[in-house]
């Protein structure tokens, strides 16, 4: 008897919940005007939306790029800090809604006096067609620099004549943390997941501030990205800024994940020569242990180069192909901004690339990665 007392008084719970209006529960289901359309919201990191880009991201947890175990003890400092910049992630989901919103809060401003805050904070929107081919439809980036980080930003980012299912991927800011991100569609609009990659397995770049993305005018006018999307690839961006120098709990944990290539190339973050010859190899040796087929792309710097360097992170690749391995791959990248106008139109400082220096790696390395996927 007290079994069923206690069902029906649970049943007359549901019953009431189900009743209320599921808006004043949870924000994420409130209706929101921008402009004149009226939008309902959902949180991105529920289903039916994918987060692609996090490899040890828990189910509903954060954006953030490492997995526990990695300290400043370890690894460094820097490398802590720097995980929770959401380079390479991605919010993937198919619609039907004529209408597309964004809103999100970011954690910090992105703020450089060299890189442009649509690259370094924004967020840019794609549709992705049925055969995996990606154009581009919106950047949102916060233009209150005073309310970032505390004040959700929201913005229209497509209208379509039409209802058809389409499919959507919003990559995330390339410098800059992200608390909460929203999508916002047309009331009785339906959300599904998108569909798979061609690429199954994703492809994971280890680097500098270079591989993180700086300083691209955009999120996706990074080479990674760009790579990815000509691919239709899942993109792990595994790039530090100024930090990621060869640490052997980094190459272990890179290690861990099952992916279609590897690609590294954190030359301009090693300090001198000594250091690349100290730890390219025993980096390359430490992954080629836990994962002895996956291919490999060994990059140099595009800038500033030196032969010594260069020769350092070839030693690597030789001595791998000497001792049997079939899954190398070794890109000088020296003269690489040359045909497209040399270091002054290709990098904003000598140094970091403009979007043109960044088309010019993402042609250096499409072919390489192309090959190793057709022969699979």
């Amino acid at each position: 008897m007290r079994n069923l007392v206690l069902f029906a008084l649970l049943f007359a719970a549901c019953a009431e919940c189900a009743a209320q209006d599921i808006s004043k529960i949870d924000r994420n289901f409130e209706s929101r005007k921008i402009g004149n359309v009226e939008l309902r919201f959902y949180d991105a990191k529920d289903a039916p939306f994918k987060v692609e880009g996090l490899p040890w991201r828990k189910e509903g947890g954060g954006y953030s790029r490492l997995p526990d175990g990695v300290t400043a003890e370890n690894a460094s400092r820097g490398v802590v800090g720097l995980c929770g910049h959401a380079s390479g992630a991605a919010i993937r989901f198919a619609t039907d809604s004529k209408s597309i919103a964004v809103r999100y809060v970011t954690n910090g401003n992105g703020i450089m006096g060299h890189m442009a805050r649509s690259g370094s904070s924004g967020f840019d929107l794609y549709l992705r067609d049925e055969n995996g081919r990606y154009s581009f439809v919106k950047n949102f980036h916060q233009r209150n620099v005073s309310e970032m980080g505390k004040v959700p930003y929201e913005e229209l980012g497509a209208n379509f004549s039409d209802s058809k299912m389409r499919e959507f991927a919003l990559f995330l800011p390339r410098y800059c943390g992200v608390k909460s991100v929203a999508i916002g569609v047309l009331q009785g609009a339906e959300i599904k997941p998108p569909a798979p990659h061609k690429v199954a397995k994703p492809i994971v770049f280890y680097g500098s501030s270079i591989t993180q993305g700086g300083c691209a005018s955009r999120p996706a006018t990074v080479y990674t990205g760009k790579l990815c999307r000509e691919l239709d690839a899942e993109e792990i961006n595994l790039g530090f800024s100024g930090n990621a120098k060869g640490e052997d709990i980094l190459a272990e944990k890179i290690g861990d994940i099952d992916m279609s290539i590897f690609v590294y190339d954190y030359d301009y973050n090693a300090p001198n020569a000594r250091h690349l010859e100290n730890t390219h190899e025993r980096f390359f040796k430490i992954f080629r242990k836990k994962r002895p087929d996956t291919p490999v792309i060994m990059m140099t710097r595009c800038s500033m180069p030196s032969a010594d360097r260069v020769a350092a992170i070839r030693r690597t690749y030789e001595n791998a192909v000497k001792a049997g391995d079939k899954n190398v791959y070794f890109i000088d990248c020296s003269k690489i901004f040359e045909p497209y106008g040399g270091i002054a139109e290709c990098t904003v400082d000598f140094c970091h690339p403009t979007d043109l220096g960044f088309h010019a790696m993402y042609e250096a390395v499409l072919p390489v990665a192309r090959k190793i996927l057709e022969d699979k």
